[in-house]
């Protein structure tokens, strides 16, 4: 893409449209100011995505900066966009899956997002309440695809068991936030963006929930995390 525009990777990662790029990046010598001030609701933006580290090398990367540990949860990466009434759900990879996850999920957004629009950043995923743990990742879809009158597992193309989905709902764990009514907030910190996450989302145990963030320095909390 930046063969194309040096700003056009920026713009694309900010708004998912190849379209938009082509629309507004014509002159390759005329630069776009801010990228993200570009970011909108119903444009899935390309999340930020973590890249394997042993300790010692993330305490490399800070620099001697403090820095906050969240679980890795085996779920869906999935971007909320509201406005209103209106809910949209959007994948990693810019896909929307409202039609997928939305008929369960969605409800649960509107009673316990307290703001009126806002884009929200998190993890999708089952919710046991028998086993009282999270499900593996490859039930996500086999638990949403039976919730919608598919009766056929993604694992084994077999009719699925009713029984086997007794007792789950789907969680969402909110992790970020990017944009809050009408205002981009990216560019705030992360203990910046945590604070709005607080007070834009009402944290419902394993139904809407905020993210747990334990803030650290040290290559042996690290370890500790990592070991509970």
């Amino acid at each position: 893409l930046n063969t194309f525009h040096p700003d056009a990777l920026d713009l694309f990662q900010a708004t998912s449209s190849l379209m938009k790029v082509a629309n507004e990046l014509t002159d390759p010598n005329i630069r776009i100011q801010n990228a993200q001030g570009r970011i909108s609701l119903f444009n899935p933006i390309k999340p930020q995505l973590a890249a394997r580290k042993n300790p010692e090398e993330v305490l490399e990367c800070m620099n001697g900066f403090p820095f906050v540990i969240e679980t890795k949860f085996d779920g869906e990466r999935v971007q909320v966009h509201k406005d209103g009434n209106t809910v949209r759900l959007y994948s990693r990879n810019s896909n929307e899956v409202t039609s997928i996850y939305g008929k369960k999920i969605i409800p649960n957004i509107l009673k316990y997002v307290k703001v009126s629009k806002c884009i929200l950043d998190g993890e999708l995923l089952v919710w046991d309440n028998i086993t009282q743990k999270f499900e593996d990742f490859g039930k996500l879809k086999t638990f949403a695809n039976f919730d919608r009158g598919d009766q056929k597992t993604d694992a084994d193309n077999t009719t699925g068991d009713i029984g086997s989905n007794l007792g789950k709902q789907l969680c969402y764990i909110v992790f970020d936030v990017l944009l809050v009514n009408e205002k981009i907030v990216v560019d705030l910190t992360l203990q910046q963006r945590m604070l709005l996450v607080k007070r834009c989302v009402e944290h419902t145990e394993k139904i809407i929930e905020i993210v747990e963030q334990q803030t650290a320095s040290s290559t042996q909390e690290i370890v500790a995390a990592l070991d509970t």
